[in-house]
């Protein structure tokens, strides 16, 4: 069973509980004026109100994390959520517990400037099945980042029907046991990196080559574990055939330019032996 997560900003960012894989309700649902409507029903005696309230009450419901409830929420995953630094990340974390987040989803929330207000999304396996279909997953997302984060977007979005946000569940399952059958490497401009899991390895993390790697492994608390670090500008981007080509040509160049310095220099270095070994001949 895989377990999903969300941190989601809802009167100020949450971890969220937004249901699992083996759940085949259409959509849960985040109310957090439900109390408050209830009270109202009551007070008011108001009985369409109080249907209303009965009928949302009703709805399988987005659970709220926290140390009381987690919800199966991994403690040694919590640092992955509340630090950034990185796109995507898929790693072990303890026992037989992985974990994939896709950071910096563009969601449908505003905020006061009209900016969407990123979140990301966060998958857990318990069993080393699951974490086998979580490396594929990861693998798919990684090369199609973009795509898989709009759709993504489409699944956790406010409906105004019940006044709360609503997460597509059953889509979303369809998606992940989709990306769960796609290949088991991630496509880079030079070569192909498998995802695997293991004990104590990070599978897989996706970070711009200009940030500090050190500080951002230090601060996610993976700095004990081994890393296929996979700088975000090399991973070719399958959902943009044009893109992808652009990379990968732009790769050759640069592969045949630096083939081209290597003879070079070493024309030059036997030009320069030839000149000594000359030399010493004379000077004999």
């Amino acid at each position: 069973m895989l377990r999903f997560y969300t941190y989601y900003s809802v009167g100020g960012y949450k971890d969220l509980y937004l249901g699992n894989s083996e759940m085949d309700d259409e959509f849960t649902y985040l109310l957090p004026l439900l109390a408050i409507q209830k009270k109202r029903a009551e007070t008011d005696s108001d009985e369409r109100l109080l249907e209303r309230v009965k009928h949302l009450d009703a709805l399988p419901k987005i659970l709220l994390v926290n140390q009381a409830s987690p919800y199966g929420f991994p403690k040694s995953g919590a640092r992955l959520v509340s630090h950034g630094g990185y796109k995507l990340v898929y790693t072990h974390l303890e026992e037989d517990s992985y974990v994939l987040i896709l950071r910096d989803i563009l969601g449908e929330n505003k905020d006061e400037s009209g900016r969407s207000v990123p979140f990301l999304i966060m998958l857990v396996a318990d069993n080393v099945q699951d974490a086998r279909k979580l490396a594929t997953i990861a693998a798919f997302w990684s090369n199609n980042i973009d795509s898989v984060s709009d759709k993504i977007a489409t699944m956790l979005l406010y409906d105004a029907d019940v006044n709360g946000v609503k997460f597509c569940l059953r889509q979303f399952n369809v998606f992940v046991e989709y990306c769960a059958n796609r290949q088991n490497y991630i496509e880079t401009v030079s070569d192909r990196v498998v995802v695997v899991a293991e004990p104590d390895m990070v599978g897989a993390l996706l970070m711009s080559s200009n940030l500090y790697r050190k500080q951002i492994v230090e601060e996610l608390g993976l700095y004990d574990r081994r890393i296929k670090h996979i700088p975000l500008e090399h991973v070719l981007p399958l959902d943009n055939p044009q893109k992808a080509a652009q990379m990968r040509a732009k790769a050759q160049r640069e592969a045949k330019f630096g083939r081209q310095k290597m003879l070079y220099m070493i024309a030059a270095c036997a030009v320069i032996v030839g000149i000594i070994v000359l030399l010493f001949s004379i000077c004999r």
